[in-house]
């Protein structure tokens, strides 16, 4: 008993420093896998970002070779310049816009692939082609199709429409930068909407009177059978 209470202590001792072993090789394998992105993003994310902070508080004239301190003034002349408050107010009606539109439009169409009609995976391949076209083509493209002479004109000319300038125009060139972007990530969004909505139970997308009936069905039928068992008894 002795020696058995003893082989037992040793395994115990002899596991502890086996599994300290395996986590320390597991915690080390983990931090060898997260370096590159946490190097990276101090390289490329951490160390610009202070470098640009500490030139906004100089002034630095490259042709004239000064380098002096201004400290808060650079952010002074920022903050009452019109042209930030303009930029300001434009990514805050693109951002609204882009998110927008691209959320409800992708929850639709997924919603609409979701229901097994005919056509859909041509309909799918639509919307989810732009997502693999190179973001300088595709602008490039919309460029050319959003100049005053350019195709959407174009095609607006041969039925008797004098199309604008969209590119140039204030209302027209939001717009139109916005729908561009939708149409360019719509399909990736309608790809995760739609993979999430059939992963949901089947059980889960019934009505809610419809589970109420049929739970109150097994119910009624659960009651029956247990008075006929007990009549039977």
């Amino acid at each position: 008993m002795t020696v058995l209470t003893g082989g037992r202590a040793a395994e115990r001792g002899g596991a502890t420093p086996r599994r300290s072993a395996v986590r320390r090789n597991d915690r080390i394998v983990g931090y060898a896998m997260i370096s590159p992105a946490v190097l990276g993003a101090v390289a490329f994310v951490v160390v610009p970002l202070v470098v640009v902070a500490w030139y906004s508080l100089h002034d630095w004239n490259v042709l004239a070779g000064t380098f002096s301190w201004s400290g808060g003034d650079n952010y002074e002349r920022m903050l009452h310049d019109q042209g930030l408050h303009d930029a300001l107010l434009a990514s805050l009606w693109f951002s609204v816009g882009l998110v927008v539109l691209n959320v409800v439009l992708a929850l639709v169409l997924a919603v609409l692939l979701n229901q097994k009609l005919p056509g859909t995976t041509t309909f799918r391949t639509f919307f989810f082609s732009p997502v693999v076209v190179s973001l300088v083509a595709w602008t490039i493209v919309w460029g050319f199709l959003l100049q005053a002479d350019g195709g959407i004109n174009g095609f607006l000319a041969t039925v008797g429409i004098d199309g604008p300038n969209w590119l140039r125009h204030g209302p027209t060139a939001m717009g139109s930068v916005i729908v561009v972007q939708v149409f360019k990530n719509v399909g990736l969004n309608m790809i995760l909407f739609l993979a999430a909505l059939q992963g949901c139970p089947r059980r889960s997308r019934r009505p809610h009177g419809s589970t109420a009936r049929t739970r109150g069905a097994g119910s009624g039928r659960s009651r029956s059978r247990s008075s006929a068992r007990r009549s039977c008894s």
